[in-house]
């Protein structure tokens, strides 16, 4: 460089020694500044696990290449702040591409995207909440990785999405997770099977924890509220999710099953908050649409907390169900009851939870009333969520809705909330939890569920078409135990005229394939029936006792050698823990006269599980003219329908099920297809019930009678 400068005479050239002072200054700076490198896009090639002896690249080689593609003038620019390196995929061949380490990948130095969508063919979940339809083309394999990690994260802001991880071992302690997060923040994991096959369907696991976040590792997002973001992380053999930290988000995930959201496939325990004074402000689901996850299925608890460590955790609107041990379990381990003003330490601060006192469940609402004490003068969220018939302190399997409470000076606060109720799975228990401002929420109240123990239905016992047909169905997720009784003889002691002197009986399926049958009880199962405490009276009379799985069932009475006579079928709910329910009732069979009438009972079983009471709301419906649609022959053309209460006051009547009901009976979704027919929608407290379906003007024929809860 040449400057030429002329100063006035005897002046000295100061403007030409700052120019050159200051040239020389910024040509040392330059010369002292080291390239910065660029944001990289690196594509694998191959499925190997060595070190470029071919023309492909694998997936150690890409990893290793984003680590050496740092940033390496800290003192000029951020890491990362010419952008993030990708590592995409572009494996030859169709179907799914398995890499199977040797040993452990190099740890994550780096922030990098790994993407498994990138390899063609591979696609994104699109489904929203019923399942996951997720392709997912790239497998990492740990089974020959030894004491390994799947991939191990220590730079932070990293994306991982689209692989399915699983089979990684760990003698350690500190290895045999398929994803840790260990000392960079701001993570994201997101469209991952993690666990499972490549299909989501069988459990393959990793030895220790899905992902695994501690060592500083804050404010990361497993998941989203994006269908492209759910991870499916099931069959793990220690934690689904352990988290150390704070700051994380846990959204929109299938924890525990299959893809499909619901058919279990487990972790030894859901997310498990664990480190004293380190897990706080960590968000479980949340208040948004598609927030929710779903945890169910696993070993232990779904959501746990260690004693004494962490606050400002919420769990909100998340699906947890099935799990071996408390939906919500702030330690030490088992329900932790209420105190009076909630001044006990803990896990987010053992937070009260709500009270619910009653429940009108109806169609298509229920109304739940309750109360909370805690905190004097503070804004609580209560969240309330349904089950199939689960009850005690644990579950909450679908998320209702939301109010907002306010205790007063004394800490109490009440409510009285109405919420829709999902058409399917049918509500028969309620729970609720509480989260203060601060986001501590409770572990699960009290279920409250209303309990079908037994239904039964008297009528004539002909033959062919004509013979007592009942049918019920086991909801739920758990086999249902129960006993099924076809009854005669003893009728006679009250003063039934024309009692059947010896019923059979036999129990089935849907597929209509016999599941048991008896002609007199004591013939096979007889110290199985007397443990239950409900042996019939007559020897002649049957009984059986089955444990059934989920579904639809039917229990047929018939005369031996078709003999005739008015006889009993019914059915008695003997396990009433289980997460399953007796519901749908229904009984077909010859309407007579007289006390020849179809005579059907149904009783309510009462809260075992604190105070307060229950209504429901039940559907019942008598079936006539629309049987000969299906082919039924001599269908009762007109019936009527009366209910009657435990003291044998009728407390509701119809003919015709449009004369008084129509738009609750249509809103049940429960509307007959003959108008002749009768349908009554009624609140019944605990207690017994007796269902009467007669032929108007004394006709006869078939009919139908059933019970919707």
């Amino acid at each position: 460089m040449e400057i030429s400068l002329k100063n006035p005479p005897g002046s000295k050239p100061v403007l030409y020694i700052e120019t050159v002072a200051k040239l020389f200054s910024c040509l040392l700076a330059l010369a002292a500044m080291r390239p910065v490198a660029e944001a990289a896009t690196i594509t694998v090639t191959g499925t190997g696990d060595t070190i470029a002896v071919d023309d492909l690249v694998t997936l150690r080689e890409a990893i290793t290449s984003a680590n050496n593609n740092a940033d390496v003038n800290t003192d000029v620019v951020a890491v990362g702040a010419y952008g993030t390196d990708t590592i995409n995929f572009n494996i030859a061949g169709t179907g799914v591409h398995t890499i199977a380490p040797s040993v452990a990948l190099p740890t994550i130095a780096d922030p990098v995207i790994i993407d498994g969508y990138t390899q063609p063919g591979s696609a994104a979940n699109t489904q929203t909440t019923d399942g996951d339809d997720a392709v997912l083309l790239i497998e990492i394999n740990g089974a020959n990785a030894g004491d390994a990690n799947g991939l191990t994260i220590t730079a932070g802001s990293s994306t991982i999405r689209g692989l399915v991880i699983n089979r990684f071992i760990g003698a350690s302690g500190s290895a045999g997770n398929a994803i840790a997060l260990n000392g960079g923040s701001g993570n994201v994991v997101e469209g991952n099977f993690i666990g499972t096959d490549v299909l989501g369907t069988i459990a393959l696991g990793n030895e220790d924890n899905a992902i695994n976040i501690e060592s500083g590792s804050n404010d990361n997002l497993i998941g989203g509220t994006a269908p492209s973001a759910r991870n499916v992380i099931s069959g793990n053999g220690s934690v689904a999710l352990f988290v150390a930290t704070s700051g994380n988000i846990i959204q929109g995930n299938f924890i525990g099953t299959q893809r499909d959201g619901r058919n279990p496939l487990g972790n030894l325990q859901g997310i498990g908050f664990v480190g004293v004074g380190n897990a706080n402000d960590n968000l479980v689901g949340g208040t948004v649409p598609e927030a929710g996850n779903v945890i169910a299925s696993n070993g232990l608890c779904a959501v746990v907390g260690e004693a004494a460590a962490g606050t400002g955790n919420a769990i909100l609107g998340n699906s947890i169900f099935n799990n071996g041990a408390l939906g919500i379990d702030w330690l030490p381990a088992g329900p932790t009851l209420n105190d009076i003003g909630d001044g006990d330490n803990g896990f987010n601060n053992l937070q009260n939870f709500p009270v619910i006192s009653t429940v009108q469940n109806g169609f298509p609402s229920v109304t739940l009333t309750g109360s909370l004490n805690s905190t004097p003068n503070t804004v609580f969220r209560l969240e309330f969520f349904g089950n199939a018939g689960s009850g005690g302190f644990g579950q909450g399997w679908f998320f209702l809705g939301s109010t907002d409470a306010t205790t007063d000076a004394g800490g109490n606060a009440f409510y009285d909330v109405t919420l829709d109720v999902p058409g399917t799975p049918a509500a028969g228990a309620f729970t609720a939890t509480a989260t203060d401002p601060a986001g501590n929420t409770s572990e699960f109240s009290a279920a409250f569920r209303t309990r079908l123990l037994n239904i039964s239905t008297r009528m004539q016992v002909l033959t062919g078409d004509s013979v007592p047909i009942g049918g019920f169905i086991v909801t739920g997720l758990s086999p249902k135990k129960v006993i099924v009784r076809g009854i005669g003889p003893s009728l006679a002691a009250f003063a039934v005229a024309g009692a059947l002197a010896d019923p059979t009986l036999e129990l089935h399926a849907a597929d209509d394939s016999v599941v048991n049958s008896n002609d007199n009880w004591k013939d096979t199962q007889k110290a199985e029936i007397e443990a239950t405490g409900l042996m019939p009276t007559s020897d002649l009379e049957s009984a059986i006792v089955e444990s059934l799985d989920p579904g639809a069932y039917t229990a047929v009475l018939r005369g031996k050698n078709d003999m005739t006579g008015v006889g009993l079928v019914e059915a008695y709910d003997l396990d009433q823990s289980v997460d399953s329910e007796l519901a749908n009732i229904s009984t077909r069979g010859f309407v007579d006269i007289g006390e020849n009438v179809m005579i059907g009972g149904f009783i309510v079983g009462p809260e075992q599980l604190g105070t307060g009471t229950i209504s429901s709301s039940v559907v019942v419906r008598a079936i006539g003219p629309s049987l000969g649609d299906v082919g039924v022959a001599d269908s009762l053309q007109d019936p009527t329908l009366e209910i009657l209460d435990e003291y044998g006051t009728m407390i509701s009547f119809n003919d015709d099920w449009k004369d008084s009901q129509q738009a609750e009976i249509e809103g049940a979704h429960l509307a007959p297809t003959d108008d002749r027919e009768s349908a009554i929608s009624q609140h019944v407290l605990s207690g017994a019930y007796t269902v009467i379906v007669r032929g108007q003007g004394d006709t006869t024929g078939v009919a139908l009678v059933e019970v919707y809860f």
